[in-house]
């Protein structure tokens, strides 16, 4: 909703999320082993949230607009343009009115 409030304007909102679970503080240590032994998917570290939000705040993203990057799809070694756009898509969904 913001991102389409501010369109135009210059302003720009996206959002950076780790795309899977994270191993932050806030994961159970049950998550944490499961993920170390195969079990469950692989916990995002924090500082790969970095790439991405580094991105967003750059520059080059100045006409990104109402877009979502997941952290998890990142790949560091491309540039951050073509990163952006293999780990990027649009963010929220649309609403459609239901039939009375």
């Amino acid at each position: 909703m913001w991102a389409k409030e501010v369109e135009g304007t210059g302003l720009t909102v996206n959002i950076v999320n780790p795309g899977a679970g994270a191993n932050t503080p806030g994961m159970a240590e049950e998550m944490r082993e499961m993920s170390r032994e195969g079990r469950a998917l692989r916990l995002v570290e924090p500082d790969e949230m970095v790439p991405p939000l580094l991105y967003v705040v750059s520059r080059e993203a100045d006409t990104v607009n109402g877009w979502r990057f997941d952290a998890n799809l990142w790949d560091s070694s491309l540039p951050p343009a073509e990163a952006s756009r293999r780990a990027g898509r649009p963010a929220g969904f649309d609403l459609h009115p239901q039939p009375a």
